[in-house]
């Protein structure tokens, strides 16, 4: 067997003569990192004596020794696994972090998102929990202080969806008025119900035309029945086989005539009407919005 040779460099780690980067230490061995790695964690645990081999070491060194390395090298490798598992789980838990505040950002994003496209739309729209508390409204809801009122109502028993009714109100300056709610259940993967949207479109404009429109008709099919009648009445005669005198004839069409321009007055002051309401409707809603 060939002799020791105290220059090399494990002996020289063991007597300090080279720096190691130290894992651990006692009487019977010495542990540290390899300076050429073969793994991510590569660690040499050395017995503390002169042995050249494996072989050497076991049949020549006393037997405190070899059971004071054996039981470094189990403490080794077990200090290590522990420290392996710390840092996997540190991982993990760091993964997880990483993970939640990048699925927060996502669902602020994705929130911001919806308000934006929300905030641009006239009606007031909402979503609460089914206890009605406010998780979500947009630009007009939060304007428009009466329809909090409906987003407040919690989710009745049986409640169909989707459901719409119509609410009367009067607003902050007294004027009466009409709004459409429409409701929609919001279920989970399980049916449960999570959440309730919620639409307020204001109908009262709508309604006042509406109604407007119908005086008009009526007021028009009034006023265009006497200048047809006495169109009507005076070519009625004029086809009547009686013969007419010159002045009568002529009476007969000036009356036509004269009913004709009346019609024409009528259909013309009703386009101006229709046009100029037409024209101020959107400036109307403008300005509600």
């Amino acid at each position: 067997m060939p002799s020791y040779d105290r220059t090399n460099i494990f002996a020289r780690i063991l007597r300090g003569e080279l720096p190691c980067r130290k894992v651990y230490e006692d009487d019977f061995a010495l542990a540290f990192h390899d300076i050429n790695p073969q793994a991510p964690v590569h660690v040499l645990v050395i017995p503390k004596g002169e042995y050249v081999s494996n072989a050497d070491f076991s049949a020549a060194a006393p037997p405190d020794l070899v059971v004071g390395f054996w039981r470094a090298v189990a403490k080794v490798a077990r200090d290590l696994t522990e420290r392996r598992a710390a840092e996997l789980r540190q991982q993990a838990s760091n993964d997880v972090m990483i993970a939640s505040a990048e699925h927060r950002r996502a669902l602020r994003q994705g929130h911001d998102e919806l308000r934006s496209i929300i905030d641009t739309l006239p009606a007031s729209v909402w979503v609460s929990n089914p206890a009605g508390e406010l998780i979500l409204s947009n630009r007009a809801f939060d304007e428009a202080s009466v329809t909090s009122s409906f987003a407040a109502n919690p989710l009745g028993a049986g409640e169909a969806s989707p459901s719409r009714r119509e609410e009367a109100f009067v607003d902050e300056l007294g004027r009466e008025r009409t709004v459409v709610v429409a409701r929609s259940l919001l279920r989970d993967e399980t049916g449960a119900v999570y959440a309730v949207c919620g639409v307020a479109t204001d109908i009262t404009d709508r309604r006042e035309i509406q109604r407007e429109s119908g005086e008009l008709v009526w007021v028009v099919s009034h006023e265009l029945r006497a200048p047809l009648t006495d169109i009507r009445a005076a070519l009625g005669v004029l086809a009547d086989e009686r013969e007419l005198d010159a002045a009568s004839q002529r009476r007969m069409i000036e009356i036509a005539l004269s009913g004709s321009e009346r019609l024409t007055d009528l259909i013309d002051d009703t386009s101006s009407s229709i046009v100029s309401n037409r024209d101020t409707a959107p400036a109307t809603r403008e300005a509600r919005s």
